[in-house]
């Protein structure tokens, strides 16, 4: 019942956000400073490379927009084999000029190196 309230939720969101941008796509700020090993940076990549193929979504650093925020955050998975695969935890954060930022979402999750791309998408989506 909780999963359906938050994508109501969502769903109402994003269509305000994406009303009130010029462009009609929903802006998108990735802070990935917490993104060290291998496998995590490719996952970032993925999912910034996601966003720009997207036809409702724009990456965008602005303090001016309206924007979600996506807070990655990764470690490698095993101490020794650090190119094996990532643990990661996003949190998605409504982010507006000014005001209280709104938690939207979070999750955990773990890609391995060869999943990388299907991981991103599955982020993104």
């Amino acid at each position: 019942m909780a999963k359906i309230y938050s994508i109501i939720l969502l769903s109402i969101i994003f269509s305000f956000i994406a009303i009130s941008q010029e462009d009609n796509k929903i802006a998108i700020e990735i802070d990935d400073s917490g993104v060290d090993d291998i496998v995590g940076r490719r996952l970032v990549f993925q999912i910034k490379e996601k966003i720009r193929e997207s036809e409702e979504m724009r990456i965008t650093y602005s303090e001016d927009d309206t924007r979600v925020k996506i807070i990655i955050q990764t470690l490698p998975r095993f101490k020794d084999d650090e190119s094996a695969s990532t643990i990661y935890s996003i949190i998605w954060v409504l982010k507006g000029s000014d005001g209280p930022h709104i938690l939207l979402n979070n999750t955990l999750g773990y890609c391995g190196s060869t999943s990388v791309e299907s991981s991103a998408e599955s982020i993104v989506a």
